[in-house]
C-alpha cells in the first residue's frame, strides 16, 4: 500500500459547524466506559460534558479530514486489505457475520487512517518520548486508580499505549489546523430536526408493524 502527497492543504477559509454527527452506541460504549473508570470521581453530569466535548471534537476532526484527504492519493494493496480483513474477523466475531463490503469498508478506512497519520506525523515532527509515556500513564492512575504495573512490565502494552497517546496528538494537531466556527443555532435547530424525523420513523414502522400484524389475523 502506498500514500502520495498531491498538494498542500487550504486551511485559509473558515468552516461552519452547523450540526453534531454522533454515533449512539458509540456514545454509549464511551459513557459505559467513562462511567466504569472514573464513576466514584466523576457524577454522570461531568461525564455527559466529556462525551459532548468529544463529539464536537469529533465533528471538528472529521471537516479537517475532508480537506486533508483529497491532499494525499492512497492506493491499498489487495493483500494487505486481505491481511487486515482477515484480523479484523478473527478478533470480532461480530464482524466475521457482518457482510464482507462491510468489513472490507472499515478495514480500508482504518489504513487509509493509519497511512495518514504516520505520514503526517513525519511532516509536523509528532513523536511521543519516554518521558511523555510514562507521564500520560501516572495520571491515568491518579485519575482512576487502576494499576499500571503490568502496562510497564509489557513492551508491547506499552508500545499500545504510546501509539494510542501518537494518535491523540495528531488527531488535536489536525483539529488546530482548522479555521472554524461554531453556530450553535443552527446546531439546536437541526438536532431538533433529526429528533422529529426519528420520532416520525419509528411511528411510521410501529404503524405498519400494526398493520401488518393485523392483516395477519385476518
Amino acid at each position: 500500500s502506498t500514500i502520495k502527497k498531491i498538494k498542500e492543504p487550504d486551511f485559509s477559509k473558515e468552516v461552519t459547524i452547523d450540526r453534531l454527527v454522533a454515533d449512539r452506541q458509540a456514545v454509549d460504549f464511551h459513557f459505559n466506559r467513562m462511567k466504569k473508570e472514573f464513576g466514584d470521581k466523576m457524577s454522570d453530569q461531568e461525564i455527559q460534558k466529556r462525551i459532548h466535548n468529544m463529539v464536537v471534537r469529533d465533528n471538528i476532526f472529521n471537516a479537517a479530514m475532508h480537506i486533508i484527504v483529497p491532499c494525499y492519493e492512497i492506493k491499498i494493496d489487495e493483500n494487505d486489505l486481505k491481511n487486515i480483513t482477515d484480523s479484523m474477523t478473527k478478533a470480532d466475531p461480530r464482524l466475521a457475520k457482518a457482510p464482507v463490503e462491510y468489513v472490507k469498508t472499515m478495514a480500508t478506512r482504518m489504513m487509509e487512517k493509519e497511512m495518514l497519520f504516520a505520514v503526517l506525523a513525519k511532516e509536523w515532527n509528532i513523536t511521543v518520548d519516554d518521558t511523555e509515556l510514562r507521564d500520560s500513564l501516572d495520571r491515568y492512575y491518579k485519575e482512576t486508580n487502576h494499576p499500571i504495573r503490568d502496562i510497564l512490565a509489557d513492551p508491547k502494552r506499552m508500545e499500545s499505549v504510546r501509539r494510542t497517546i501518537l494518535d491523540q496528538k495528531i488527531a488535536n494537531a489536525i483539529c488546530s489546523k482548522l479555521k472554524f466556527k461554531m453556530d450553535n443555532e443552527a446546531i439546536l435547530r437541526n438536532a431538533e430536526a433529526s429528533r422529529k424525523a426519528m420520532e416520525e420513523a419509528l411511528a411510521k414502522a410501529q404503524a405498519n408493524t400494526k398493520v401488518t400484524d393485523e392483516t395477519k389475523k385476518k
